[in-house]
């Protein structure tokens, strides 16, 4: 399936991410070349080209300075769901001014992650099926967000993966998407979906949930939950 969100890099920082990530088959926007003669502007018609059919966009920058601002407020006008990748709270926290939401990254490793668990909790269908619209609908203007996956197996598996999947999460949140994904052989069970639902509401006892479920078979006794937490401004 065509990937129809793009990772931007804005500034050296950002650069330096796309540079490390190339050729994970997403569509990486360099626009650390197109700001001219330093004053924050840049070739509007330029990226609107680069961004034509996508729906989502990772801003991906060292801080909020005016030329990232710009970049991702004109993401949002083109009606593209943005979503900046910062290294620390407070640059996150100052880029929901001009992005839809923000979250703390540490890695190339962390970019990707969020990226390929993005598209697959976006635009792969599933038994009980996640879309761009409730991504958009949790994400759009909100607070900051985070973004955790786990893995586990055994009698306890669903537990295991969701405490692993929700360990470093930093925010209070509002609202969260979970996909649980298992294989065909040793599918995700209604007692397991309680035990998971049941851990989370005790977790995050204000939050509203929304679930979804489908097929991985290269999981074989493992399960897998990929977990999207939001909070509100």
């Amino acid at each position: 399936m065509e990937k129809k969100l793009s990772i931007i890099g804005v500034d050296a920082y950002g650069k330096a991410m796309l540079q490390e990530l190339g050729g994970r088959g997403f569509r990486f926007i360099n626009c650390v070349n197109m700001e001219d003669n330093g004053n924050g502007s840049f070739d509007e018609s330029a990226l609107a080209t680069e961004l034509k059919d996508n729906d989502l966009a990772f801003v991906v920058a060292n801080n909020c300075s005016a030329y990232s601002a710009k970049i991702a407020q004109y993401c949002k006008s083109l009606g593209i769901l943005t979503l900046g990748l910062l290294p620390d709270a407070d640059a996150a926290k100052q880029f929901l001014d001009c992005a839809d939401s923000a979250m703390v990254v540490n890695s190339v490793a962390d970019v990707e992650s969020i990226a390929v668990m993005m598209h697959q909790m976006a635009y792969l269908p599933g038994h009980i099926n996640i879309d761009i619209v409730d991504v958009r609908a949790v994400l759009k203007n909100s607070g900051l967000f985070y973004f955790g996956i786990g893995t586990a197996e055994g009698n306890d598996r669903c537990i295991a993966a969701t405490q692993a999947a929700v360990d470093g999460v930093n925010i209070k949140p509002d609202n969260i998407i979970v996909v649980v994904s298992s294989s065909n052989e040793y599918a995700f069970t209604i007692g397991e979906l309680t035990k998971l639902n049941d851990y989370l509401q005790t977790k995050f006892p204000k939050s509203d949930i929304l679930w979804g479920n489908n097929t991985d078979v290269a999981l074989d006794k493992e399960i897998r939950v990929s977990v999207l937490l939001a909070s509100k401004r």
